[in-house]
């Protein structure tokens, strides 16, 4: 089980190997000679604990879906803990915006479009989608350089799968 140190969630760097160290630069910059690319898999479970913490709060319904699809992805565990402290990060610390925006040219539409997909099904997770959510759901599109009606697409499509509207 991968403890929430270990979960580059948590707000832990992006290394491979030798323990980086904080540089002059600030909290949260490391400095290393291996830095790791964030992956699909790293992306998606990014926004996704994003997405849990929109409304202020963690539900056990989103925690145990990001818990499956750590599992499902990365093949190892993440505890509760894990995922809640990755949570206060981004609410707190951690602009995932940001990030998807500075990102957005290098990932693929197939990979922006699971970005959303994860995210709202994040939304969904609770049963419920507080306005606070569904606008940083928008907002991720946007970051993304999604357009709105590709946007509305992928949303209608999770709809469907699932037998109807969201609440």
């Amino acid at each position: 089980m991968i403890s929430h140190a270990s979960w580059s969630g948590a707000g832990v760097s992006w290394v491979q190997g030798a323990a980086a160290k904080t540089s002059a630069l600030g909290e949260g910059y490391r400095e290393t000679s291996k830095v790791r690319i964030p992956t699909e898999a790293d992306w998606i479970l990014k926004v996704m604990v994003a997405m849990a913490a929109a409304d202020g709060r963690l539900d056990a319904r989103e925690v145990g879906l990001i818990q499956k699809v750590y599992k499902d992805w990365l093949g190892r565990s993440v505890d509760v803990s894990g995922v809640v402290l990755a949570a206060q990060a981004y609410a707190t610390k951690r602009d995932v915006l940001v990030e998807l925006s500075l990102a957005a040219g290098s990932m693929s539409r197939e990979t922006k479009e699971e970005i959303i997909r994860a995210a709202y099904l994040t939304l969904l997770a609770d049963k419920r989608i507080a306005t606070e959510e569904r606008k940083k759901l928008k907002n991720v599109a946007i970051a993304l350089q999604i357009p709105e009606a590709q946007f509305d697409a992928i949303l209608r499509a999770i709809e469907h799968t699932l037998g109807g509207e969201p609440s």
